[in-house]
């Protein structure tokens, strides 16, 4: 267990220091490496059988004191000499997980830790599914090898102490006796209900950092579900933990909001006073505002005369809450058939950039076209197009003709 306690502390270390501060991040490439171990072990405490799932709350107390170092609802199950234990970390209590920590966790969504150890793969992984990647460890043949030799080899020592009440059932408790050359627990403790056909309530595992103890419910020796052990395949490998802080932390990002759009109203304005300024893509080089604001174009027409004068144009407005302010960049476009400008160039479009901070929900904004000089007059199929962030949220299309 000493293995998982490591792990548990140092994600938690990690996790502040990525959230709240800016300390050197140590590495734990090894978590989980324990693993193959636990199955051999624990799985002959619980009869041997070929498949065990339960939910699992699993307690830590210090070898000095009967303290609760820790304490974590979990779901333990094997097949075979697979294993799988999942633990809920953001429920997780005890000295170990302040509840600040606890809230960075949830925060960075490694709240959810999947421990697997495959021998087919010759490999046990920890998965963090909230941010869908894991880190790969190998086990060595050798390893391999010497935890199946043990498992056939090793034999138990068990001795009725006597029947106690556990969890609101009747159970028979067993003093069981592990060799020395186990790794991980040199003696156990099991409460067995008979009326559950001797399935196991509660275990106590002697270890070197104290006392590790299930209880457990919903105990069943049938099969797991297909693919249990499996990892997701949109799941990303990663080196070690401080890849998996990076990805949390990439997602911690706050996003541009995916802004939508529309063309409240359209057509044709009578040209007020104008302000102009400087624009190299307009086509007379100046882009021109009017100072009045307007809420109506004065004809409703997607039919645009070609006059000098004439001015038409777009009432647009951001979707969203009335009042939302929406830090994206907004730029509006106008397309146009081909247009031979006064120097002999050609234009056949130009754009305007909002910047950001323009685009505040249920605002409308009109953007217009004035035609001012005779190159302007260009008869044809012309486009208004509203973006946000790059992306285009709304049009609106007019026709202009020649009287």
């Amino acid at each position: 267990m000493r293995i998982w306690k490591l792990t548990i502390c140092t994600l938690c270390l990690l996790a502040v220091v990525r959230l709240y501060g800016d300390t050197a991040i140590p590495d734990f490439s090894g978590m989980g490496s324990g693993l193959p171990e636990v199955v051999s072990v624990i799985k002959k405490l619980c009869g041997g059988q070929p498949s065990f799932s339960a939910n699992a709350t699993v307690e830590l107390t210090d070898t000095d004191s009967t303290n609760t170092t820790m304490r974590v609802p979990s779901v333990l199950t094997f097949s075979g000499n697979d294993m799988r234990w999942d633990w809920d970390v953001g429920q997780m209590t005890g000295s170990i997980m302040p509840p600040e920590i606890s809230k960075a966790l949830r925060d960075a969504k490694l709240d959810k830790i999947n421990f697997i150890s495959r021998f087919d793969e010759k490999a046990s992984y920890v998965v963090f599914p909230g941010v869908c990647a894991y880190v790969r460890n190998l086990i060595p043949d050798s390893e391999i090898s010497r935890i199946l030799q043990k498992a056939d080899t090793v034999q138990l020592k068990s001795e009725v102490m006597g029947k106690e009440i556990v969890d609101g059932y009747s159970c028979t408790k067993t003093r069981i006796t592990i060799p020395e050359e186990a790794k991980f627990q040199e003696s156990a403790t099991v409460w067995s209900a008979p009326e559950l056909t001797n399935r196991p309530v509660k275990l106590e595992l002697d270890i070197p950092d104290g006392t590790l103890i299930f209880h457990f419910r919903n105990v069943t020796f049938d099969a797991p579900p297909a693919g249990i052990f499996d990892i997701a395949t949109n799941f990303v490998c990663k080196a070690d933990a401080k890849d998996i802080l990076d990805v949390a932390a990439q997602q911690l990002k706050p996003r541009e909001p995916e802004l939508t759009g529309k063309i409240a109203s359209y057509g044709i304005v009578l040209p007020g006073k104008m302000t102009t300024v400087d624009s190299p893509t307009d086509p007379t080089g100046k882009h021109s505002f009017q100072k009045s604001h307007i809420t109506a174009p004065k004809v409703v027409t997607n039919r645009i005369p070609a006059k000098l004068g004439v001015a038409f144009g777009c009432l647009w407005e951001i979707s969203g809450q009335p009042d939302d302010v929406y830090q994206a960049d907004i730029e509006t476009v106008w397309k146009y058939p081909t247009m031979v400008k006064m120097d002999g160039s050609i234009s056949k479009g130009f754009s305007y950039d909002y910047g950001k901070g323009h685009a505040i929900a249920g605002v409308k904004r009109w953007d217009g076209y004035v035609f001012q000089k005779e190159f302007e007059l260009v008869p044809g199929e012309w486009t208004f197009e509203l973006k946000a962030n790059g992306k285009t949220i709304a049009t609106q299309n007019f026709v202009v003709y020649l009287e």
